[in-house]
């Protein structure tokens, strides 16, 4: 055996030209040496050399080198061969066949640890191709440390030895050399540990990421991606290598989230989350404002409503309950899930009201989300109208009962006023009220119901501006009710409320529907058609009266708004609220009683709005009781806010935030 340290003869030389260097214009034809991991002392070692050629090669030259910094390197050259390899054809080539083919020289200062495997065709040549090239036999002794790392790389081989790839027909070049090595190598890495696939964590909670490193001990880069890493998001830019760092999930949710741990100051070593995990979000649930139900001393109306719960994790099945009174129907559901509330209430529940039902959705994982609705039963506090008297003559008898049938049939005048014709409470003047009248006057039947003219709030027969004032005062001013509910439910969405209002005013005022017959059977409030945000600001003391802005966010301009506000009347005396810069085109109503202040905001002109945008619409003021109140007794407890078209913007109520400052 021979030590490695070889040049290459001049034979080789005289067959290949020298040309000029030219890169190869294609895919980069490429020389590999393996990376053995095992390497022991006295033994056997193959070394395999791999090439890849995108055109035929007359000849090539590689040479390789163990590098001189290595000592104790007991290791000696064996052979090289090409049998079974892609060059077992060459002409020429320095396998052990060939005198010329190698010459060992531990001694030799220049060519130390040098190794050159070559091959020549005289006819044909290498065919394009990718695969074993040549196998290097290497024999270790005794002094061979199998701990160390040796590596195998390229080399100008004095005289003229270097790295070439000779086409047939063409100009040589140099190809990518891939370092090969003996032992195993000192390379820095990072492996993710945690999230590595299929977690589920969840939006606005807090999880650590963790992972190892090893040969590696500088500051770590943090990202994550949502798109399964065609993308990255930075978490934390540099950030001590000690295998851990808590998160904070952000508003991203997704099912293909990864997370990446790479070095701080080059990227490189790094490692990614092995497969996607998910970030979810907890559910939402929307409930309607305060509703109200009507009960004179007999019986009671019907209240119904809807509340909608989402979730972006279309998985999760979403259960909603509900503590408090009437009966609640759903069925736990995907994404999205809504919910039937149903109340008949006594007229003794009028005595105990309002009423608050709490209502939870949960998603099956142990996030959750709640509303509360306050309920109202209220007594009608206006005079009934005489109900059956068709004619006007303020008496119910055959009278009315023929008036009707001249109406209907005879072309005859209109009742008087025309909705008196409705005696079934229906909304509309047929066949069926003479029956209902003839079944009341000679069959002891039920008496005739409250008519029902679909925007006439003060159930004078007509509908027109004076509608308007009541609706009003009923409101805001703590005025009497309408004596007909389905009259005033004019846009039919089962709550009779501040949306009704502006459906009123646009259809006096701008052309806009027509009032619906109210809801009287299961009809349903629709989703709100965009978000608002409402919430109490910083208060300040001016002259001993605590103000504190309500701010609002919205998309959409708005026609008006309707809030109560709920206060600790043994704390704070609320005095009237006045309006902001940007809501000073609106009409402002307030009252209040016992602990609650109700403030609504109008357009009555209806021309004017309050602009879409953030900001203060409306100020509140109090006055202290005692000196040391608590600003956390005063909340937004219902926030209604309605656009120009009559819509309910689905709102929010910020929680309370507020310092108590000090009076001056």
């Amino acid at each position: 055996m021979k030590k490695c340290g070889m040049f290459f003869g001049a034979l080789l030389f005289v067959l290949i030209p020298v040309l000029a260097m030219a890169q190869d214009p294609g895919v980069p034809d490429t020389a590999r040496v393996e990376c053995l991991d095992k390497v022991r002392p006295n033994s056997q070692v193959v070394l395999h050399v791999y090439a890849f050629n995108d055109e035929a090669l007359g000849s090539f030259v590689i040479p390789m080198a163990f590098p001189d910094t290595v000592s104790n390197m007991d290791i000696f050259l064996d052979s090289v061969s090409f049998v079974g390899t892609r060059a077992a054809s060459a002409t020429l080539k320095n396998d052990r066949n060939d005198a010329l083919s190698y010459t060992f020289d531990s001694t030799n200062v220049v060519n130390k640890n040098r190794l050159t495997i070559w091959a020549v065709w005289i006819a044909g040549g290498l065919a394009p191709g990718s695969g074993l090239l040549a196998q290097v036999y290497l024999r270790t002794g005794p002094a061979w440390d199998s701990a160390q790392y040796v590596p195998v790389d390229s080399v100008f081989i004095s005289p003229a030895s270097g790295l070439t790839f000779a086409p047939v027909a063409g100009n040589e070049f140099t190809p990518v050399f891939v370092k090969g090595c003996l032992g195993n190598p000192v390379i820095p890495s990072i492996t993710v540990t945690s999230p590595n696939g299929g977690e589920n964590w969840r939006v606005g909670s807090m999880y650590d990421i963790t992972w190892t490193s090893k040969n590696f001990s500088g500051n770590v880069k943090i990202e994550y991606s949502t798109n399964a890493g065609s993308t990255w998001n930075t978490i934390v830019a540099s950030t001590p290598n000690d295998g851990v760092h808590p998160w904070t999930i952000p508003g991203t949710p997704t099912t293909q989230a990864r997370v990446k741990v790479s070095d701080a100051a080059t990227g490189i070593p790094s490692d990614m989350s092995d497969a996607n995990f998910t970030i979810s979000t907890a559910p939402t649930l929307t409930v309607p404002g305060m509703q109200q139900v009507f009960c004179d001393s007999l019986n009671c109306d019907t209240l119904r409503f809807q509340v909608y719960a989402t979730d972006g994790d279309v998985l999760d099945i979403l259960s909603i309950t509900k503590h408090g009174v009437g009966n609640f129907y759903t069925v736990p559901h995907p994404s999205p899930d809504t919910g039937f509330f149903t109340w008949v209430p006594v007229p003794a529940d009028t005595l105990n009201s309002p009423y608050a039902d709490t209502f939870i959705v949960n998603d099956g994982t142990g996030l959750a989300d709640t509303g509360t609705v306050m309920l109202k039963v209220v007594k009608p506090t206006s005079v009934p109208g005489n109900e059956g008297d068709v004619n006007g003559d303020g008496l119910i008898n055959a009278k009315d009962m023929m008036f009707l049938v001249d109406f209907l049939f005879k072309n005859g005048p209109e009742p008087k006023p025309p909705p008196a014709g409705d005696i079934n409470g229906n909304c509309a003047t047929t066949l069926s009220d003479i029956i209902y009248l003839i079944n009341y006057l000679y069959k002891f039947g039920p008496p005739p119901k409250i008519r029902c003219n679909p925007g006439d709030i003060d159930y004078d027969g007509y509908v027109n501006i004076p509608d308007v004032i009541y609706f009003i005062n009923y409101l805001f001013k703590s005025g009497p009710a309408p004596r007909s509910m389905k009259s005033s439910d004019v846009n039919a969405d089962c709550t009779v409320d501040i949306v009704d209002l502006i459906y009123l005013i646009n259809f006096l005022f701008r052309g806009g529907p027509i009032p619906q017959p109210g809801c009287v059977g299961p009809f349903y409030k629709p989703a709100p058609v965009a978000l608002a945000e409402v919430e109490l600001s910083e208060s300040r003391v001016t002259d001993g009266v605590i103000e504190i802005p309500i701010r609002s966010n919205f998309g959409l301009p708005l026609a008006g708004v309707q809030i109560l506000v709920e206060f600790d009347p043994a704390q704070f005396e609320p005095l009237d609220p006045v309006l902001t810069e940007r809501s000073q085109a609106l009409s402002l109503f307030s009252s209040y009683r016992d602990k609650y202040q109700i403030i609504g905001l109008l357009d009555l002109q209806a021309q004017n709005s309050i602009q879409a945008g953030t900001g203060s619409i409306i100020i509140l003021r109090f006055k202290p009781k005692v000196a040391n109140y608590d600003l956390n007794r005063l909340k937004i407890s219902e926030a209604v806010l309605v656009d120009r078209e009559a819509n309910t913007l689905n709102t929010t109520i910020k929680p309370n935030s507020l310092s108590t400052p000090n009076l001056r």
